[in-house]
């Protein structure tokens, strides 16, 4: 998958980073998440108003995101062990914010 294979906006506003071809398996494979990851980065506007308001529990930044995920069904997984391959790791509650 090349930079143009991302839509417009996202090429015009974020710095896009390929690693082992994941966009192209995601694309490919996971065709919902990858058009739900598109429309909410498309759909986030950072604003001033996200970095200067006061501290205390998660980033307005984050809040946003996070709204943004979960009208779309993605929760929080935790998960007991992690499988690489033919390995096994025992990993107590590992989480992975949006799955």
């Amino acid at each position: 998958m090349a930079l143009r294979d991302f839509p417009k906006f996202i090429r015009d506003h974020y710095e896009i980073h390929e690693w082992r071809h994941a966009s192209a398996v995601l694309r490919a494979d996971f065709r919902g998440q990858w058009n739900d990851i598109m429309q909410v980065l498309t759909e986030f506007r950072f604003r001033k108003s996200h970095i200067i308001a006061g501290g205390g529990g998660r980033s307005q930044v984050s809040a946003s995101i996070d709204r943004a995920f979960t009208a779309r069904s993605w929760t929080e997984r935790k998960f007991a062990q992690i499988r690489v391959d033919e390995n096994v790791y025992d990993s107590p509650m590992h989480k992975v914010d949006w799955f």
